[in-house]
């Protein structure tokens, strides 16, 4: 029997009526008109499939199954209707059958690519990262202005680590969709992985300005102002994401563990992990679950302590607060040094961490160590410590680098202000392992326990802490975030530290003893090194010391270490010079400072008025003379030479008429290298009004150096860009001043 015609009409109209509100986003008003469609015409697929829509967006997913169930009932050809279930089912966490049925929607559409990009959700949340990836590309390939397919495939190149790969997929999402917000915040997450927490916050940012009410955004930016240790704007934006959603258990987890890092409000912090374990026990986190009850055991140890009635005890702790707090932040940024980090890799490159050597006191006070440090090189990819001395360490994080970048160490000789921080990278090797095992925060993902939590999902919660520690120490024996350093020292170094070697004997370090002649191919990472013989009494002779040659592409750098001039040496430089003349080659030159005895020179005498332990002025001129470098960096001078290292090297310049560059090795002096030459990486512009420096690769012929006397440190800058010394002065005294406030 056919309907009569004004039925016809009114369901028609109902259901256009109903198209309308859904476009407004007026789903009660919309949900009316279907089902006020449907009750005229229960044969009408459209409108059960609209009321699906509509369930699936208000969170009731078994209405929206039933609506969908009997739309693929009335249209069992319909891929777009078996795609729209799948959500549903997805949504559900059903994930057997949300693949059943995009497999269903692709098997009656070929391209249909929503079905691909959901099922490559599926995957994803399933782990199976490469079927997911598959199935996103595939979606790609249909549809190639298809946004949330770029999102997904992003999300999986971040779990994968594989960050370059993701914010290439998130910057083309975004090119697609400039208004989507979820794009923005997906990149603002990978710069967050990448360390580089001014990036992702101005991600977040712009998220929250498409999307205001977004509690996700507040609570990754709350995790970046966290990583940069703005710790105020972090918990204003934990508190902003639990006001959008109260229910929502990250931010309680995240502002806890800032008040309980802070120490400023014990009792607040308990009351975050509490609340963040009453919401995480409804989802059954077992991992997290664990881990915040261990942190309320220690804060109500903490409280109990505080509530102690006042001793001399606790008024000691009490009077130094303001000591320990800043020892802690002290600490948190030293922790933060220890940490996976995204290694930036992108060029090669020579950084000098030593200022100049002392007058050599037998016992080294704190002014002349704090002049101490060393050398580092990154090689593709690898990162190589040149002598390691008075704190290297602390220089080394002071130019922003992190622990992980160090794979290889390099020791020359015994002396203290070459081996000073050896001890040092032994033990951060421990902790930084030790780091990647466990941590006590849930949210920390580089740990190989967060690994096998997500692996075992709720069965983890299950095994007792022997049973944990075991499988993660087997996972951390195969784990390629493991850290082993390759240690290569002098006979003389071993000698005086073999005590030190056998108490710290380790897997995280291999030792290899190493004297001059000795070579090493890295052919993995494409380069070379050779030790070269060096004149420098330390501990056992002046026969155990050595130089070093690393070779890479088509440069060569020539590391003299300390060493006076003699016959044999002569002979091998020259031998070398033989080797390099077609290549760059950097010399790295020792000087130590000038003896009396030099001035007594005769050509006759042969090396007999040279400085004897480093190269002095005449040693420095004969290597010159014999290797012709494109450049020689002067280092090591002596304390007394402190003001006068420029006047120096001016003197070399002029005596070689410019053909060979010198310039005086100081803390922060870069070199970047491309395949056969380098450029100094200094100050390009100041800013004049706001007296702010940027920085930029340097042609070597336009360095201009600057001495701040504040310290007597140096500074390179583009002597060919405009630059008035005395604006950079400023500039360098203003952040000389806002450091040691």
């Amino acid at each position: 029997m056919s309907e009569n015609r004004e039925e016809a009409n009114e369901y028609k109209h109902c259901y256009n009526e109903g198209k309308k509100h859904y476009d407004n986003n007026e789903y009660d008003k919309a949900n009316e008109c279907f089902s006020k469609v449907i009750e005229l015409k229960a044969d009408y697929a459209l409108a059960y499939w609209y009321r699906g829509l509509i369930y699936n967006k208000k969170q009731e997913y078994d209405k929206a199954i039933i609506d969908y169930d009997k739309a693929i009932e009335l249209k069992q050809d319909d891929a777009l209707l078996y795609n729209n279930r799948g959500v549903v089912y997805s949504n559900q966490k059903e994930d057997d059958k949300a693949i059943e049925d995009y497999n269903k929607a692709i098997e009656l559409n070929p391209d249909y690519a929503s079905a691909y990009n959901n099922r490559g959700i599926v995957y994803s949340n399933q782990k199976e990262d490469d079927k997911a990836i598959e199935d996103y590309n595939k979606a790609i390939e249909l549809n190639p202005d298809y946004a949330s397919a770029y999102n997904n495939r992003g999300g999986v190149y971040n779990n994968q680590k594989q960050y370059d790969k993701a914010i290439e997929d998130y910057n083309k999402a975004i090119e697609l969709n400039p208004d989507d917000a979820l794009a923005y915040i997906s990149r603002g997450l990978v710069y967050n992985n990448k360390q580089q927490y001014d990036k992702a916050i101005e991600d977040y940012n712009k998220a929250i300005e498409l999307k205001p009410d977004y509690a996700l955004t507040y609570n990754n930016r709350g995790v970046s102002y966290n990583n940069k240790q703005q710790y105020d704007k972090a918990i204003e934006d934990y508190n902003k994401a639990i006001q959008q959603k109260p229910d929502y258990a990250l931010p309680y987890l995240n502002k806890g563990y800032i008040l309980k890092k802070i120490g400023t409000d014990y009792e607040q912090a308990k009351l975050c992990f509490e609340k963040a374990h009453d919401l995480y026990s409804i989802e059954n986190e077992k991992y997290r679950l664990e881990k915040i009850e261990d942190n309320i055991k220690e804060l109500d140890e903490y409280i109990e302590a505080k509530k102690q009635k006042e001793s001399k005890f606790t008024k000691i702790l009490k009077e130094t607060e303001e000591i320990f707090t800043n020892s802690e932040n002290k600490k948190r940024s030293f922790l933060n040094f220890i940490i996976p980090s995204e290694r930036n890799e992108a060029k090669n490159c020579l950084e000098v961490l030593r200022r100049w050597n002392s007058y050599t006191p037998i016992v080294a006070d704190n002014f002349h160590i704090s002049k101490g440090g060393g050398y580092f090189l990154r090689i593709n990819g690898k990162g190589i410590v040149i002598d390691p001395g008075f704190n290297f360490i602390e220089n080394f994080k002071g130019l922003n680098h992190f622990f992980d970048e160090i794979d290889i160490v390099l020791i020359s000789h015994a002396h203290n202000d070459h081996t000073a921080d050896i001890e040092s990278i032994l033990t951060l090797i421990h902790k930084y392992n030790e780091n990647i095992k466990s941590s006590d925060n849930s949210e920390d993902r580089y740990t190989i326990e967060y690994d096998l939590a997500q692996r075992h999902g709720d069965k983890w919660g299950d095994f007792d802490e022997a049973e944990k520690s075991k499988l993660i120490n087997e996972e951390f024996k195969r784990s390629p975030r493991r850290k082993i350093i390759d240690i290569y020292i002098t006979t003389s170094t071993f000698k005086k530290y073999v005590g030190m070697f056998e108490l710290m004997k380790s897997t995280n370090y291999k030792l290899h003893i190493i004297e001059a002649g000795y070579e090493k191919e890295f052919k993995d990472d494409s380069f070379t090194i050779k030790t070269i013989r060096s004149k420098h009494f330390d501990i056992i002779s002046d026969d155990s010391s050595v130089g070093f040659l690393i070779e890479f592409d088509n440069n060569s750098i020539l590391y003299t270490g300390d060493t006076g001039v003699d016959e044999k040496l002569v002979e091998e430089y020259k031998q070398i010079a033989k080797g390099t003349e077609h290549r760059n080659l950097i010399l790295l030159a020792h000087l130590g400072g000038f003896k009396d005895y030099e001035n007594k020179y005769q050509e006759i005498e042969g090396y007999k008025s040279f400085y004897s332990n480093h190269l002095g002025r005449l040693g420095l001129v004969e290597i010159n003379n014999i290797l012709n470098p494109k450049i020689c960096l002067i280092s090591e001078f002596g304390e007394e030479f402190k003001d006068r290292r420029i006047q120096f090297s001016e003197i070399m310049d002029k005596l070689y008429e410019d053909k060979i560059i010198f310039l005086p090795a100081d803390i922060g002096l870069k070199l970047n290298f491309d395949k056969d030459s380098c450029k100094v990486h200094g100050i390009s512009k100041v800013d004049m009004d706001t007296l702010v420096m940027e920085k930029d690769d340097i042609k070597l012929e336009d360095i201009g150096i600057s001495l701040l006397r504040k310290d007597y440190s140096l500074h390179y800058y583009n002597k060919a860009d405009s630059i008035k010394e005395g604006n950079l002065i400023q500039a360098l005294i203003d952040e000389y001043e806002d450091s040691n406030k």
